[in-house]
């Protein structure tokens, strides 16, 4: 349901917004004639946008768009370019957005553009959003209602509001959020008013964003005038998209209200609207607000019908949502009520899974979430069923011994992991508190016991203190036939000095020696901690990421990723 909160929809601009629940983009792609490329050098430029547009869902857009930011570099035109980055970045299917973002970002922040660098900060937040990062989405909302405070831009501060407030949403600050999207409602509403105009789709969405917000806050009056009124204004601006979330919405508050019957035909016209829109993660909400009114009504088998719709498409689609919770504790309560063991068990089961997912993904929103399954409770009933169940028959005590098994070892796990923990901190420790060996190879044991000659013995220590120096055990093809060779000795007695003297074979020797290296250098070099751990392998001379990680781990006892991670952390 929240996802629709997050998808601003600007005329012009991109649609979405970081989401809750994702929808899948299917276009069948177009053969691209060479035609249709040379049609493109006689069209304007703002031909070319209004034709990306309509082509934005197809394999067209990005032909266009390339074809802006090769025109815009030759005619060395800033502005263009801008433009032309941000339609690759809007792509739902590009990889590389928020670089595209940063490079418009990098381009305009010393030009006065009206659109940028505001449109480019406030599509890097959504793509931080839709990556789950929401600090770093609100970090770019806040730069962007910088720039637009300054140049006194209202559609960009209104806007950016919007996001804002979508954001304290989902953190759960709905005070906050309901305030934000009245704002944003009066806006567009008055800017309507102003200029005589048809209401702004943004009206609507602020106007459902805002209804959500109540339902949240449990003002389900407020909620339900506020949908009720905006359905009818929908309906008058021919605005199918918006009249079927506020339908949805109602749906929901009239559920709250005990108005079941309306709340089941506010539903149905929902799904109606959207019967072809398989893909909306919005159906699967409607679905669990019918299950949840036929719960109500006790009518338990038409209840248990769509809360397993549910959960069939939740799972199918790995969407894990707060409100999700309620499907799964209905279905346990409804088998309780049904008497049928086997299925408490698994819906408590894929609570379980569902609530350690929700509570890593959501965990402000989550401590909002409270009710009688708790983990500590789920835990106490599971036991008890799977009790119940051996009891009853032989067959079943097998599940419930599995069941336990894999209880049993995920404290197994988590104890073995929670000692992990202390040992590779332990390790870490040490290699901060380790001075480097400055010791050279002057100066030879004697008496060793080698049947090689002291001055030759001497010589080879001279030029390994040598070969350490200068760092030649970085080079990647390195060998002992190779070292020798360049010693102008033998293999042999290369590999004799270096077993007893270094007290290693020549392999673990240069393995060591890359490894201390590679220690020194991230505890000095911060920059060098950002590359990534095949970089860092490669620059040690190491032929792939896994043997660096496996050298790396049998010398220190601790990964490098680890070693990298607590540095930075140190550094914090």
């Amino acid at each position: 349901m929240l996802y629709i909160l997050l998808n601003f929809k600007k005329k012009n601009s991109i649609k979405g917004f970081f989401i809750l629940l994702c929808f899948t983009f299917f276009s069948s792609p177009n053969l691209i004639s060479q035609s249709f490329k040379d049609r493109l050098s006689l069209k304007s430029n703002q031909e070319l946008k209004v034709l990306f547009e309509n082509n934005r869902k197809n394999t067209n857009a990005v032909i266009i768009a390339n074809y802006i930011v090769k025109k815009a570099k030759v005619n060395r035109d800033t502005f263009l370019l801008a433009e032309g980055y941000y339609m690759i970045a809007s792509l739902k299917d590009n990889q590389h957005s928020i670089a595209f973002c940063d490079s418009i970002i990098r381009l305009t922040s010393n030009l006065n553009f009206i659109e940028y660098p505001t449109n480019a900060h406030i599509l890097k937040s959504k793509l931080l959003g839709r990556k789950g990062n929401l600090d770093g989405s609100l970090k770019e909302l806040v730069i962007a209602n910088k720039i637009a405070q300054r140049r006194d831009n209202q559609e960009q501060k209104t806007m950016i509001n919007y996001y804002i407030g979508a954001i304290k949403h989902m953190l759960g600050d709905y005070d906050s959020s309901s305030r934000i999207f009245k704002e944003t409602a009066n806006y567009y509403f008055e800017k309507a008013l102003n200029t005589q105009d048809r209401l702004d789709p943004n009206y609507f969405k602020s106007v459902f964003a805002l209804s959500e917000a109540y339902n949240w806050q449990k003002k389900y009056k407020e909620a339900f005038k506020l949908s009720s009124e905006n359905i009818i204004k929908s309906l008058k601006e021919k605005d199918s998209f918006y009249y079927g979330h506020l339908l949805l919405s109602n749906g929901i508050t009239s559920m709250h209200l005990k108005n079941y019957n309306a709340s089941i035909d506010s539903i149905n016209k929902f799904k109606e609207v959207y019967k072809n829109r398989i893909k909306d993660g919005n159906l699967i909400i409607a679905d669990l607000t019918l299950g949840k009114v036929f719960y109500k009504q006790k009518k338990y088998s038409k209840s248990i019908l769509y809360l397993e719709k549910v959960d069939s498409m939740a799972s199918g689609k790995d969407i894990y949502f707060p409100e999700l919770r309620s499907c799964y504790e209905l279905l346990i309560k409804s088998y309780n009520i049904e008497k049928q063991t086997e299925k408490q068990i698994l819906y408590i089961t894929k609570l379980l899974k569902v609530d350690s997912i929700i509570q890593k993904d959501n965990k402000n929103l989550y401590r909002e979430i409270k009710n009688e399954y708790s983990t500590p409770n789920l835990l106490i009933e599971k036991e008890f069923l799977e009790k119940e169940l051996k009891k009853k028959s032989s067959s079943t005590s097998f599940l419930v011994g599995l069941l336990l098994f894999f209880i049993v070892l995920l404290g197994i796990v988590l104890f073995i992991n929670n000692r992990k923990r202390k040992i590779y901190k332990r390790n870490f420790s040490s290699l901060m508190n380790k001075t480097e060996d400055k010791n050279s190879n002057k100066e030879v044991v004697k008496n060793k016991g080698l049947d090689i000659a002291e001055d030759l013995v001497k010589e080879i220590l001279e030029l390994l203190d040598v070969f350490e120096k200068n760092e030649d055990f970085l080079k990647s093809q390195i060998s002992l036939s190779s070292v020798a060779k360049e010693f102008k000795t033998n293999s042999r007695y290369l590999s004799q000095i270096i077993n007893t003297y270094k007290e290693k074979n020549f392999s673990n020797y240069i393995a060591d020696l890359r490894i201390e290296y590679m220690i020194n250098k991230l505890k000095i070099d911060k920059k060098f901690r950002n590359y990534k751990i095949q970089v860092i392998a490669k620059e040690a001379g190491f032929n792939t990421s896994e043997s660096f990680s496996k050298s790396f781990f049998k010398a220190t006892g601790i990964y490098p990723s680890y070693f990298i991670k607590e540095l930075n952390n140190e550094n914090k």
